[in-house]
C-alpha cells in the first residue's frame, strides 16, 4: 500500500494509511495503475503491511470489494498479517484469512515470525520457516486447495544457502502435513524456439 512518511519508505509508519482518507488515496493509485491495462493473465496483486489499513482479512476484503475490479487480487503475506491477538494462534488467522479472500489470492510468501523477547517494548522478527509461530500444517494446507500453478515466495533472506534450507523445510513441513510441492506446470509456458 505504500507510505507518505518523510523516509520515503513504502514500510514507514504513515498514520494516515491507516484512516479512510488513506484508504480513498491509495483506490486512486490502484484505478490510475490499472486504467487502460487490458490484463488478460496478469493481475495487479496488493500485499498487506500491518502500517496501512490493508492488513486484517475483514479490511482487505472490504477494500477489494469496494475497488470492484477483477483485475486486483491479493498477494497472501501471512507474517505480514500477524497481529497481538493471532501471534499465538495463526491457524485462525489461516482460517479466517482463506475462509474470506481464498479466491482473491494469487500468489503467497512463506516465512516465519518469532518475538524477540528481550527487546522492549514488542519486536517481532522475520526468521527462517520453522523457527517462528507460524502454523505451517494449516498454511500449507489451506494453500493446497488453491490453484497448483499459485506461486509460492520465500523472501529476505540473506544467501543462497538459506533459500535452499528454507525450501527444504517447506518440503518437510508440507510431508509432515500430508501434502507434496509440485513443479509449476507447462500448461502457461511458450514452446522454445
Amino acid at each position: 500500500v505504500g507510505s507518505g512518511h518523510p523516509a520515503d519508505s513504502h514500510i514507514a509508519p504513515d498514520p494516515v494509511m491507516r484512516t479512510p482518507a488513506g484508504q480513498a488515496a491509495f483506490r486512486e493509485v490502484v484505478l490510475r495503475i490499472l486504467d487502460g491495462l487490458d490484463l488478460q493473465r496478469t493481475s495487479y496483486a496488493i500485499e498487506p503491511w500491518r502500517t496501512s489499513f490493508f492488513w486484517q482479512p475483514e479490511d482487505i476484503l472490504a477494500f477489494l470489494d469496494d475497488l470492484g475490479d477483477p483485475r486486483v487480487r491479493f498477494h497472501l503475506d501471512l507474517v505480514n498479517m500477524v497481529d497481538m491477538e493471532s501471534f499465538f494462534e495463526t491457524a485462525r488467522l489461516v482460517e479466517r484469512t482463506f475462509g474470506m479472500l481464498s479466491d482473491r489470492i494469487v500468489a503467497a510468501h512463506l516465512k516465519d515470525l518469532a518475538w524477540d523477547w528481550e527487546h522492549m517494548p514488542v519486536k517481532w522478527d522475520e526468521v527462517m520457516v520453522g523457527d517462528g509461530i507460524v502454523n505451517y500444517e494449516a498454511y500449507l494446507s489451506a494453500l493446497a486447495r488453491l490453484d497448483a500453478d499459485l506461486p509460492c515466495y520465500c523472501e529476505h533472506l540473506t544467501s543462497e544457502a538459506e533459500y535452499a534450507e528454507s525450501f527444504a523445510r517447506l518440503h518437510r513441513l508440507a510431508e509432515g502435513a500430508g501434502l507434496r510441492f509440485t513443479p509449476r506446470s507447462n500448461r502457461a509456458r511458450r514452446p522454445a524456439g
